[in-house]
């Protein structure tokens, strides 16, 4: 009977220990992990990024996706960096003080702008704009 009690105890022991040995090795592996996300189309997103830069706006660039805006700004040590900007329905523009919802017929190309966002991927998905006097 005692040697099944030990035994019992030790297996026990045994148990708890490769539980917490699984557990610290999933949570190092998630720390230092990118995490993605389903996006539902069959890709797959990583979490979002804040994003706020100051640039100038362009669009239909050679070497830029055609019809997309971009903004185009810099970095302290590195050349002139391109990222390609997203507009959803929620997206706002603040132009000449008035701030409403993104009428991308009424920025120009080459406008200087503070540009708000989440990065997704190779994108930025813009939550404001703010176009510079």
């Amino acid at each position: 009977m005692n040697t099944n009690k030990s035994m019992m105890i030790t297996i026990l022991v045994v148990g708890i220990v490769v539980v917490l040995a699984l557990a610290w090795f999933w949570i190092q592996r998630s720390e230092n992990a990118r995490i993605e996300t389903p996006s539902g189309n069959g890709t797959t997103q990583t979490p979002a990024e804040a994003f706020d830069r100051t640039g100038n706006l362009v669009r239909n660039n050679p070497g830029l996706e055609a019809g997309m805006w971009y903004l185009i700004y810099e970095a302290p040590g590195l050349p002139a960096l391109t990222q390609r900007l997203i507009f959803t329905t929620s997206s706002t523009c603040v132009q000449e003080g008035v701030e409403s919802l993104c009428n991308m017929d009424a920025i120009s190309q080459g406008q200087r702008a503070r540009v708000f966002g989440e990065m997704r991927g190779e994108s930025v998905i813009v939550t404001r704009l703010e176009v510079e006097e």
